[in-house]
This record gives structure tokens, C-alpha cells and sequence, in this order.
């Protein structure tokens, strides 16, 4: 059993690691400009082929109070609040599309540049393993929701709280074959991360 609760949290914080670097290149999005400007950021309007930027902004790049709408590198973004560098630091928004090969759908507060709190939608290839999660994230991780997938030609599914990325409290099926083949079926409740 522990290898499968193992097994489990390291899925858990692979996916949220593959969750949590918002797309954002300021230097690949937002030309930086050369020209003088008065100390402090300036408000202005960037509107591109994809999306528009409006708010404050430092030498062209987005720092402090902004919003911005449309598409960067192939993800729908609808964001407002605080921009650091050029990217979404601290507010509220969307964002829906492919990153690092999953697809994801996340809305709800951004904290220090990452998803924080909010619901979402993850599915992609964690490991060479497809994994799906759906749910609520709480403080930057997994809260509540369901987590399925395999690994090593097991099926998991997992529906519950957790606690630190890991399982905590809910329901565990797993499905596959032991070692001469035969099926293999097992379900599990956690209660506060044991089973």
C-alpha cells in the first residue's frame, strides 16, 4: 500500500509542478523600450495580433495594476490584478489552453505568479503516464477533486481532499493485473492520508 500512496503523491506533485509556471515571456511578448521615462511605472495600451495589455507599465513591459486579454504562446488569458515583469503576479483571472503538453483550465486567484486558489482542469502525460485532475486548489495546491490516470498498467482513481498534494480523505479504486496476470481490483477509503 505504500507504494501506491507513493506512487499517487508523486503524481500529485508532478502534476501540480506541470500546473503552476504561468505562460508569460516578457521578453518574447512585450518589446522593451529604450526611450527615457519618469520614474515610476506609466499607464499605458499594448494592443497585439493575439491579446491587449492595459495598465502600468515599465520601459513598455507590464508592471503593477494592469488587465489583460487574449491569447500568449496558444492559452486564453483573462487576467487583472498586479503584473511583475511582464507576467500575471497577483489577482484574479482564467486561463485555458496547451502547456508543456497538457491541457489546462484554471480560474481563480494567482498568488506570486502561480495558481493559487480557484478551480481546475488538468489533462495531460506526467512521466510518459496520462493523468487527468479536476477540482478545487487551495494555498497553491490540490484541495478537493478527483485524480485519475495510469501508471505501470495501473488504473487510479481517486476521489476526495487533499492534504499537501497528497491523498487525505476519500475514496481510491485501483484496477490492473498482478504479476501471473490475473485481474486485479482494490478500493480504499483514506482517512486523514491513511488507508
Amino acid at each position: 500500500m505504500k507504494y501506491i500512496i507513493s506512487l499517487i503523491t508523486s503524481m500529485t506533485i508532478a502534476c501540480g509542478i506541470i500546473l503552476c509556471p504561468l505562460p508569460g515571456n516578457a521578453d518574447a511578448v512585450f518589446a522593451k523600450k529604450s526611450t527615457a521615462q519618469k520614474k515610476g511605472p506609466t499607464t499605458i495600451t499594448i494592443k497585439q495580433k493575439d491579446f491587449t495589455y492595459t495598465g502600468q507599465a515599465v520601459k513598455g513591459v507590464p508592471n503593477g495594476q494592469g488587465k489583460i486579454d487574449g491569447k500568449i504562446n496558444g492559452v486564453t488569458f483573462h487576467f487583472t490584478g498586479e503584473f511583475k515583469n511582464g507576467a500575471p503576479y497577483n489577482g484574479k483571472g482564467s486561463m485555458a489552453g496547451k502547456m508543456d503538453g497538457a491541457n489546462i483550465n484554471f480560474s481563480g486567484q494567482i498568488k506570486k505568479g502561480e495558481p493559487f486558489a480557484g478551480t481546475i482542469k488538468f489533462q495531460g502525460v506526467i512521466d510518459g503516464d496520462n493523468m487527468a485532475f479536476e477540482g478545487n486548489m487551495q494555498n497553491g495546491q490540490f484541495y478537493e477533486g478527483t485524480l485519475s490516470g495510469t501508471k505501470e498498467g495501473l488504473s487510479i482513481n481517486f476521489k476526495g481532499k487533499f492534504k499537501n498534494n497528497e491523498p487525505y480523505n476519500g475514496h481510491m479504486i485501483m484496477d490492473g493485473k498482478d504479476d501471473s496476470g490475473q485481474p486485479l481490483h482494490m478500493e480504499t477509503e483514506f482517512v486523514n492520508g491513511k488507508s
